[in-house]
């Protein structure tokens, strides 16, 4: 098994597709066969949306020969369950499926399942919508403008940057989001379609591919 932190993933659309099987399996190769799937996002569309993601990552689980650990959290009361959190533990690939990117990081943000799938202190979220691109103006990586047809919001983890960057309020193409990457540890995430992809460290040795859709 490899020791330490896992790889990080930046994807796009197909997650517990057969086409995306490649990928998933060198993710979680030489770790933990335990392949956690946690369908959050969709749990605003109901429990079939919520079966679906299930069904989906248990049949890419059985094509990559790994067991599927799904951790049904639908709300904050479940995130904060212990129980739950403690399915995470031993994982060697962490995957949240597709939905609201937003709902899934109000839902998760500050808890015990966030915490236990490798997220740290002070972790905030950067939402990019389809079509949509932060560039960093100076290389510094303090001051970011929003290119593109849609626009990007920040869903911080609390205190001064959710009061200085309207968290949660989007940011139109043309906006400046003044966000210091050196101060903050950081997940990127996409809104619109099967374009959302992030990534994070999973501080448990396992790799960690976020994807989603709404």
């Amino acid at each position: 098994m490899h020791p330490g932190p896992g790889p990080l993933a930046l994807v796009g659309s197909g997650e517990y597709l057969a086409v995306m099987a490649g990928v998933e399996g060198a993710l979680i190769e030489g770790r933990p066969p335990r392949y956690v799937q946690i369908p959050t996002a969709a749990a605003p569309e109901g429990p079939q949306r919520l079966r679906y993601w299930l069904d989906l990552g248990a049949a890419q689980a059985e094509r990559l020969g790994v067991e599927p650990v799904p951790v049904m959290v639908r709300d904050r009361d479940e995130a904060g369950s212990d129980d739950l959190a403690a399915l995470i533990d031993g994982a060697g690939l962490i995957y949240l499926s597709g939905g609201n990117p937003q709902f899934l990081a109000r839902t998760l943000r500050g808890t015990r399942v966030w915490a236990a799938a490798g997220a740290p202190p002070g972790t905030a979220v950067i939402g990019i919508d389809e079509d949509t691109a932060i560039v960093d103006l100076t290389g510094g990586g303090r001051s970011w403008q929003v290119h593109g047809r849609q626009q990007a919001w920040i869903l911080a983890a609390g205190g001064e940057q959710d009061q200085d960057q309207g968290t949660g309020q989007p940011f139109p193409a043309g906006a400046i989001i003044k966000f210091d990457l050196y101060k903050q540890s950081l997940i990127f995430s996409g809104t619109c379609t099967r374009s959302m992809f992030s990534a994070t460290r999973c501080a448990g040795g396992c790799s960690s591919c976020w994807p989603g859709a709404s």
